[in-house]
């Protein structure tokens, strides 16, 4: 597999300490999916996003007293049609079928979720996962990978990955994000505007 590079953490975030990575054992505790006995990881795919010069512009008019389009703010819906290129989201979802990704769900404005085990993710994307532990609490732990690599079929198309290199905070437990509501009669095929795609 073709990879081109991802910036990756350059050093263990504060409050977390690593357990090296043969100490997948300590990994156990934490609740998820598995697939053939072994744990799924969760991850965040952000489809790259386009007019974004655009939608700077708009931002900027909106927020201007002196323009006329001062306070018309764009519905969730109409950024979503200004910025998501949904060419991008039918080639990641096929991508992500094609690899045997588990969950598979669109969100609005060009997310995915998706899981899969970690031995292929650890292929897929170069990547090498850690067993991490929180100093202050003990009980929460994570596997990571300080860097990763994205294939290169991917390199137009995907923005970021978040779950492979991330470290949460422990003070936010809100959901990052929103599923986009279903039309009626809509399949769940593929993705489509709109849509939540579940494989």
């Amino acid at each position: 597999i073709n990879v081109v590079p991802r910036a990756g953490v350059s050093c263990v975030p504060p409050g977390w300490r690593s357990l090296s990575a043969a100490s997948a054992v300590f990994a156990e505790p934490i609740a998820g999916d598995t697939i053939s006995g072994l744990r799924l990881v969760p991850l965040i795919f952000a489809v790259r996003q386009q007019n974004i010069p655009e939608m700077l512009s708009r931002l900027d008019q909106v927020s201007c007293v002196s323009n006329p389009d001062y306070g018309r703010f764009l519905s969730a819906g109409e950024i979503e049609d200004l910025t998501v290129d949904f060419v991008k989201v039918k080639k990641l979802y096929t991508w992500l079928v094609e690899h045997h990704f588990q969950g598979i769900t669109y969100h609005r404005s060009g997310f995915f979720t998706a899981s899969h085990s970690e031995a292929l993710l650890e292929s897929l994307f170069s990547a090498h996962f850690e067993t991490f532990i929180h100093t202050e609490t003990p009980q929460r732990v994570l596997r990571r990978t300080l860097t990763y690599e994205i294939p290169e079929e991917l390199e137009d198309t995907v923005d970021w990955i978040s779950g492979l290199n991330s470290f949460p905070s422990l003070l936010n437990n809100q959901p990052f994000l929103q599923e986009a509501p279903k039309r009626r009669g809509e399949s769940l095929s593929e993705p489509t505007e709109g849509s939540v795609t579940q494989q």
